[in-house]
């Protein structure tokens, strides 16, 4: 299954309103996206570390996939 980053951010989108409603109890509001996503990204912090996860070798990671599909798209691959 090919995915446009579109797609992608609206997956992400997705996960971001879930996460906002089911576990921090609140509204999702699209004006405070900035604040939400430090929120989660907190959270995940946390996780990795209790999970003994290299957070921020994942973030590089996800850097290099992202720079990837953004190559991809200016490509037209």
């Amino acid at each position: 299954m090919t995915n446009s980053n579109e797609t992608r951010a609206g997956r992400a989108d997705n996960t971001l309103a879930f996460y906002v409603r089911e576990q921090l109890g609140e509204t999702y509001n699209p004006d405070s996206k900035d604040e939400n996503l430090v929120d989660l990204l907190t959270d995940l912090m946390h996780f990795a570390d209790s999970d003994k996860i290299d957070f921020d070798l994942s973030l590089k990671m996800a850097k290099t996939n992202f720079e990837a599909e953004q190559e991809e798209v200016a490509h037209g691959i």
